[in-house]
């Protein structure tokens, strides 16, 4: 529940938050997550994640503003926001891990086994 996605009533309610894209989908629908795949500037992701990438953009309100500087601006703080939230655990794979590479493909490939239904 809440307002088109700007206000979230059932968090305040205690249900858990669930947090859905159409490659979960597809996987429910048996469709196999296929290669791991690491593009610039996107995250970690597989050939079935990134087949779904345009149906989830087609759902991101951002890509609806008419204004297109102001959608470009509000793409780019989305991105900046979300390398700063990963500023601390980019830390800790610098310290932690030996093969950075390894240590993300399989923290990114056990954390979508774990979102699977």
């Amino acid at each position: 529940m809440g307002a088109l996605g700007f206000i979230d009533i059932a968090s305040d309610w205690g249900m858990p938050r669930h947090d859905e894209d159409f490659g979960r989908t597809l996987g429910t629908w048996g469709v196999g997550t296929g290669a791991y795949v690491v593009l610039p500037l996107l995250r970690p992701s597989n050939v079935r994640d990134l087949a779904a990438l345009p149906v989830n953009s087609f759902g991101n309100p951002v890509g609806h503003v008419a204004d297109i500087p102001v959608r470009n601006t509000m793409t780019v703080l989305s991105a900046v926001d979300k390398r700063a939230a990963m500023l601390d655990v980019t830390e800790l794979v610098d310290r932690i891990s030996l093969d950075k590479y390894l240590f993300v493909r399989d923290a990114h490939l056990q954390r979508r086994r774990m979102e699977q239904p």
